[in-house]
């Protein structure tokens, strides 16, 4: 009986400490910085891809996996009309919009 109620006045004490605590400690957990929040997400993302590497059938290249896979998923949540262009594909688009053409641009035919 005595041990019922040592739990019950210590569970009270408690939940009257928590209440009012709770609210002064708050302010502090919400001014987490985006440093933060980037660090966890980083954290996730590495927790879950290595969780894929060691499940998956296959080996997982970490380009493939962040070129395919986490960057577009990521723009088409953010902004479905963004694209992204991984390395290579951004290397050929530049060189084909910054192309060199030499000569002068005349063309040579014969007549009758």
């Amino acid at each position: 009986m005595k041990s019922g109620f040592f739990v019950s006045i210590t569970l009270v004490a408690f939940c009257v400490l928590g209440g009012v605590y709770g609210p002064a400690l708050e302010p502090a957990a919400r001014a987490a910085s985006p440093q933060d929040d980037l660090s966890s997400g980083l954290q996730t993302f590495t927790k879950v891809f290595d969780l894929v590497e060691t499940n998956f059938a296959d080996t997982v290249s970490l380009d493939r996996a962040m070129y395919n896979g986490a960057i577009p998923g990521m723009l088409r949540t953010l902004d479905p009309h963004s694209s992204f262009l991984d390395p290579k594909t951004y290397q050929l688009l530049q060189q084909d919009q910054h192309g060199q053409y030499y000569g002068v641009g005349m063309e040579i035919n014969m007549d009758g």
